[in-house]
């Protein structure tokens, strides 16, 4: 089937949810044209445009550790990423082909590749003769990404397993503290939406004017500092979460109270 640039455009649903300017005026409508030249081409997997991305996003880590003269490169490869992240999902939808693992595999190569990022920058720049604290503070905030991740990944773990008790005990699911949105951008405490575009955004210019200029310590520190925030606010929004929604009493199927229920 041959599918034109228009139905490209109207399989998207852009009021779907905020992203940030840099998204929305100049990754996601480049993005469309790129989807028709690869549809064109023959593509039509929308997992393989994800694993494409991720060649991509490993690129930028090995470019941005192997050479500073050589930053650029990692940039160009690392924006490569960012479009290849929105082109799967315009694959997804105009081929009608959207799976739920392919949602699960998207979210993996985007937290390895977003926490590869500082990781290998820190060490490029360490490895052209600066000090060490830089290579310490990637190492740092690369593991405050992946503990957000994981704190993200068991709330919304023991949420299910609430659920699934509620329904296995028969029990009213309204005496269980269950959200059902996991999402942590749409905590009313934390305008974590607004921050996480901001920082999106402050993060790509950073890179690309790095690329322009080279890398200094005023622009990894501000780098380093926009992906920390963004991790903590993670951190913090989702403990908060799972400190309301899991204050569940609980009950082992081993325990002899079970049989009294």
């Amino acid at each position: 089937m041959n599918y034109t640039l228009e139905e490209v455009k109207k399989s998207f649903n852009p009021s779907a949810g905020e992203v940030s300017v840099i998204y929305t005026w100049i990754l996601r409508p480049f993005s469309f044209y790129i989807t028709f030249l690869l549809l064109r081409l023959g593509f039509r997997k929308p997992n393989s445009i994800t694993a494409l991305g991720l060649l991509f996003g490993v690129t930028s880590g090995f470019f941005f550790v192997i050479e500073q003269k050589f930053f650029y490169m990692g940039v160009l490869f690392y924006v490569l990423f960012m479009f290849f992240d929105v082109i799967d999902g315009n694959m997804a939808r105009i081929t009608d082909s959207a799976t739920y693992f392919g949602k699960f595999l998207d979210g993996v190569v985007d937290t390895f590749v977003d926490a590869l990022l500082p990781l290998s920058i820190a060490v490029g720049f360490y490895l052209a003769g600066n000090d060490i604290l830089f290579l310490f503070g990637g190492v740092i905030v690369t593991t405050a990404l992946l503990f957000a991740a994981f704190v993200i990944n068991r709330t919304s773990f023991f949420n299910r397993l609430l659920a699934m008790d509620a329904y296995e005990r028969n029990m009213p699911f309204s005496k269980f503290k269950v959200s059902q949105d996991l999402n942590p951008l749409t905590s009313s405490r934390i305008p974590l939406k607004k921050i996480g575009n901001f920082l999106t955004d402050a993060k790509i210019v950073i890179l690309i004017v790095a690329a322009i200029t080279g890398m200094t310590k005023f622009f990894l520190l501000l780098f380093l500092l926009s992906i920390a925030i963004w991790a903590l606010a993670l951190i913090i929004v989702m403990i908060i979460n799972a400190a309301e929604q899991l204050n569940v009493r609980r009950i082992s199927k081993w325990d002899s109270r079970l049989k009294s229920e």
